[in-house]
């Protein structure tokens, strides 16, 4: 198995933006300036009624991270740079892969 860590801007449940209870920190410049994150959804459950491959019907939890962008690509995220992968560059998915979200705690340093 493989592990991809993505950063995200700090919540405290990702359930959707509540403010002054749930609002995101950090994160980057597209946070600061609009108070949005892409991300704020990851971990509020949403019914699934398809089904593809190996996915039944039911409650998921789909996660978003942006990818960064270069002079070159714009927003790509490149699995085949995952080790083992690398022959990968031509597919749109990969399995194995355990993906972990990380986010500094804003009480912990992050500058506001």
């Amino acid at each position: 198995m493989r592990i991809l860590f993505c950063n995200l801007a700090w919540m405290d449940y990702y359930k959707g933006i509540y403010p002054g209870i749930d609002e995101p920190i950090g994160g980057g410049d597209y946070v600061v300036e609009t108070h949005d994150a892409h991300e704020k959804y990851n971990f509020k459950k949403e019914k699934l009624d398809f089904s593809v491959d190996s996915f039944e019907p039911g409650e998921y939890c789909l996660g978003f991270v942006e990818t960064k962008t270069t002079n070159v690509n714009k927003n790509q995220l490149h699995i085949e740079k995952i080790e083992g992968y690398e022959l990968a560059n031509k597919e749109e998915l990969i399995d194995d892969v355990l993906v972990i979200y990380c986010a500094k705690h804003p009480a912990h340093g992050l500058q506001q």
